[in-house]
């Protein structure tokens, strides 16, 4: 009886033992030629460290949140483990660090997945439905707020290279491919901190991407032998750049290239060009991520926009009553993204000191309206007083950037209107000493009735 007692607890014993051994399972996938299952998160807890930071910079920090996309129905999932996204966060911030700006990701609360073939295959502004991809994955985005959005992609799909790209900074997110990223025989551990940079305003070094030499010896000819049409960024400090996408060249030590009899240095090492090994960033480079990431931190990391105005006036269209020494003409915005501007448009106004443009708008009926501008930051733009019937609104708005982007809106507070016809003056008061010089441009003004 004792001896079936013994048997009996070390039966329950090893009962208990199994009942707290975990096993990992995977979710069945649709197709296991096409479909990856998710990859678990790492195994013991992460802790971050960064490299030493510039002290003669303020330090800036940013969270990215990693989805991984799949088709509609699952398939094509993008096969990155969030070991492996450590590893490019790891090397961003390596690059980084020199700037001040740190990227922050904790592998078990920021990865993510969605299904969405629209995602998973937009190809950049090349694409008829551009417009629509970018605002859904601009959709998608804002479900992260204070985020650095970044999809991770399975397919290599056949992005069109130097301007023709979908990287920049008139979006909301970053899109990093996983298959079909090899450069020079090795998974390029860049590609996040490339994609970063351009989200924070930067372009590429080179305009166009060339095939072999020989059409790069022909864009060159056909420039006029002028170097500088291939400057993609405009910075002084990063050399015009022609890019052969050739390993020839892309993978070599070699710091030049011959056309035509002339020498022609390589961008190599900068982060934004194509030449690897890419990891340095100019001052003038660092200078706009530092902006860039200032602006997107202010506003929930979305970029300022002047779309879907309610109750709003076009000042494109507006009735201008006069120019003080200026004068207008409207301004296509499609080269800066027009969709950010209402209507696609704006007035451009060519002022000084003191200069100013009246313009005519109209009420309905008596009340108190919320007013708002919609305009234009640039590097050559001034700081305007804005009057209504000869009432000062806003005393301080400075359009200066040192790129062009929609301001967003700029409030000019509640004011009481009568029905009929009001005007409204815009008047150069002084320029940012950042500015080279006093012009501006207005979108839009938005009148609401409030009571």
């Amino acid at each position: 009886m004792r001896r079936f007692l013994y048997l009996l607890i070390i039966l329950a014993m090893a009962g208990c033992s199994r009942s707290i051994v975990a096993t990992p399972s995977l979710a069945p996938t649709p197709d296991l030629a096409t479909s990856t299952p998710e990859p678990l998160p790492t195994a013991t807890p992460y802790v971050q460290t960064f490299p030493t930071s510039n002290p003669d910079l303020l330090l800036f920090s940013t969270r990215i949140q990693a989805i991984r996309v799949a088709d509609d129905d699952g398939q094509n999932m993008a096969n990155i483990s969030p070991d492996e996204i450590i590893r490019l966060v790891d090397k961003a911030n390596e690059i980084f660090g020199p700037a001040g700006i740190r990227i922050q990701f904790d592998p078990q609360k920021d990865v993510d997945l969605i299904q969405s073939t629209v995602i998973a295959n937009m190809l950049g502004t090349n694409d008829l439905r551009w417009a629509s991809e970018m605002d859904m994955a601009d959709q998608i985005a804002a479900k992260y707020p204070g985020k650095l959005v970044v999809f991770f992609r399975q397919k290599p799909v056949d992005e069109p290279g130097g301007k023709g790209n979908f990287y920049w900074w008139d979006y909301n997110f970053a899109i990093v491919p996983i298959a079909g990223e090899k450069i020079c025989g090795s998974l390029d551990d860049t590609r996040l901190a490339h994609a970063i940079g351009h989200y924070l305003a930067l372009a590429n070094t080179y305009t166009e991407r060339y095939y072999n030499l020989e059409m790069a010896d022909e864009a060159y000819t056909r420039s006029g032998y002028n170097i500088t049409a291939f400057d993609g960024d405009t910075f002084s400090d990063t050399p015009p750049d022609i890019y052969v996408d050739s390993p020839d060249y892309q993978c070599g030590t070699a710091e030049s290239i011959m056309l035509t009899g002339a020498e022609i240095p390589i961008s190599r090492g900068n982060l934004m060009s194509n030449y690897i090994p890419r990891s340095t960033l100019t001052p003038l480079q660092i200078a706009r991520m530092r902006y860039m990431l200032a602006k997107r931190h202010s506003n929930d990391m979305v970029v300022p926009h002047n779309r879907d105005l309610q109750h709003g006036f076009e000042l494109e269209n507006i009735t201008i009553l006069e120019h003080r020494w200026s004068s207008s003409s409207v301004m296509d915005m499609t080269p800066y993204s027009s969709r950010n501007w209402s209507g696609g448009k704006q007035l451009s106004v060519l002022a000084g000191y003191g200069s100013g443009l009246l313009v005519e708008f109209s009420v309905d009926k008596d009340g108190v309206y919320l007013l708002n501008l919609y305009a234009t930051h640039a590097p050559d733009y001034g700081v305007l007083e804005v009057e209504v019937d000869d009432i000062l609104v806003n005393d301080y708005v400075d359009l200066y950037a040192p790129f062009i982007y929609a301001s967003g809106q700029i409030g000019m507070g509640p004011y009481f209107l009568t029905k009929g016809t009001h005007q409204m003056l815009f008047k150069v008061a002084k320029k940012n000493d950042l500015s080279t010089g006093y012009n501006f441009g207005l979108d839009a003004i938005t009148v609401e009735f409030q009571k």
